[in-house]
């Protein structure tokens, strides 16, 4: 129970952490960035740092079944503190792509496994 706690919080810190990264540069610099910044961020910077992440938390750790929904909670914090709330349809998106990460990674975890005994 204590691994799983501790797997948790350090996965939803890790994602509240990359997900708020560019949001918090947003606020304090208002006039540096532009609306296609942001839309990039949705599109491409989140969605590859939920399946780099799944995938390397995956590859080094096992299938963590419950780390797409820490994925999601987490950006679901950083969607209520930093974007407007008609973004919910990313929430569903991320969530499936944190998912393909983990599963990848757990393949990969596997193929890792096999190799060394």
């Amino acid at each position: 129970m204590k691994d799983f706690l501790v797997k948790s919080i350090f996965s939803f810190l890790l994602f509240l952490l990359l997900f708020s990264i560019l949001p918090l540069l947003y606020r304090a610099f208002p006039g540096f960035f532009n609306y296609y910044e942001v839309i990039l961020d949705l599109w491409f910077i989140n969605p590859l740092i939920c399946f780099l992440t799944s995938l390397l938390l995956c590859r080094f750790y096992g299938l963590i079944i419950y780390l797409p929904t820490v994925c999601g909670l987490s950006f679901l914090t950083v969607l209520f503190l930093f974007y407007e709330t008609g973004r919910y349809p990313f929430l569903v998106a991320y969530v499936l792509i944190s998912l393909l990460g983990s599963l990848l990674g757990d393949h990969l975890y596997d193929k890792r496994i096999r190799e060394v005994y």
